[in-house]
């Protein structure tokens, strides 16, 4: 291994120490890594910094310890490049828009790692061709959307499969592996991020048709001794132009807010589009904060302040999973990640107005 790096330090530094470890075993393809030692002497940095640095790796899978040796790359990953995986996506109607960001997301992991990708969209009655028969037999792996598998006689049919599939961002007691991120916890992220801006008059759109995240919110509230005028929530479905509207129905009851946690980030931006038309300034006037971390989120006219997974840690512990042999069937066992949603703090979000 080369011992003189290029490597900037960044903080953390153990996540860019992990992601160079990681560039020199595709480079390289070492079935045993240098010892801890080795690394803190390359590094300069601590034994806890290699560590940290280390456990990202096991947690994706790409290495494991083995007792009286050291650190190994796992065979697991290797086999990755000649494995052939099947994405079930939703029918376009149906396709949320944190799903397409995902899948996105992982088709082009797999694509890099070499590994066979086919996709079958999941629309109406589950009716497959001789073609779709053998990519489901042939499948080493088995993504699918959380809205695809809720499609007529998918989930029937998944089941005969259930030890090599896994559900996308969604939590789903059906004893499928799973990767899910807490929406619960997202809506606490984002209620306090409010707060600490010193907001107090906090709208809620769409979150009344989830009485969880709702009650969530109203619990933050209520902790930080804040009363909720209940008359601020309005209930919507969790797509733009409902969000737009209900913008429209929040400004029309002419009572005071200054901002606003959506559903999700799609109707997080059509709120941000009713209110910059009515003459709001955002955050100025108003601050608006979504869910779900959408590619698109980063790129409108005010930058979407979001709560929501990583998308490299999902697609990471996707993988993992559904290489995971030890996953067995038993009634009411539930096998898979939850992800901790992350608060991405962009400009859509500010103090509130004096």
């Amino acid at each position: 291994m080369n011992t003189k790096t290029s490597l900037k330090r960044k903080k953390p530094y153990y996540k860019a120490i992990s992601r160079e470890i990681e560039e020199y075993i595709k480079r390289e393809k070492p079935s045993m890594l240098p010892t801890e030692h080795q690394f803190m002497e390359k590094y300069k940095v601590s034994r806890t910094t290699i560590r940290k640095a280390l456990g990202l790796l096991k947690e994706a899978n790409t290495i494991e310890s083995v007792k009286g040796r050291g650190t190994a790359v796992s065979k697991k990953i290797k086999r990755v490049s000649e494995m052939n995986f099947l994405l079930i996506l939703p029918e376009y109607s149906r396709f949320q828009h944190y799903q397409r960001d995902i899948f996105a997301k992982l088709q082009d992991f797999l694509g890099k790692k070499g590994a066979g990708i086919n996709v079958m969209v999941a629309a109406g009655q589950c009716e497959l061709n001789s073609r779709q028969k053998q990519w489901l037999e042939k499948a080493d792996g088995i993504f699918a959307g959380a809205s695809a598998i809720r499609a007529a006689g998918w989930s029937s049919l998944l089941q005969l499969y259930y030890h090599k599939t896994l559900i996308l961002l969604n939590f789903d007691p059906v004893n499928f592996k799973f990767v899910y991120c807490d929406k619960a916890q997202g809506t606490a992220i984002a209620t306090k991020h409010l707060l600490g801006l010193g907001h107090r008059k906090i709208a809620t759109i769409g979150l009344v048709i989830d009485s969880l995240r709702l009650s969530v919110f109203e619990s933050v509230m209520e902790q930080n001794n804040v009363n909720h005028d209940s008359s601020l929530d309005i209930n919507c479905a969790g797509f733009h132009h409902a969000g737009y509207i209900a913008a429209g129905e929040l400004v029309e009851k002419n009572i005071d807010f200054t901002a606003v946690v959506a559903q999700n980030d799609i109707c997080a931006l059509g709120v941000m589009e009713r209110l910059l038309q009515m003459g709001y300034k955002i955050p100025e006037d108003v601050s608006i904060i979504g869910y779900d971390n959408l590619l698109d989120s980063e790129s409108y006219p005010v930058p979407l302040t979001t709560v929501g997974p990583n998308l490299d840690r999902v697609v990471d512990s996707a993988i993992a999973l559904i290489l995971d042999e030890n996953h067995k069937f038993m009634d009411d066992t539930l096998y898979g990640k939850v992800i901790e949603p992350e608060l991405i703090e962009r400009e859509s979000t500010g103090p509130a107005p004096r």
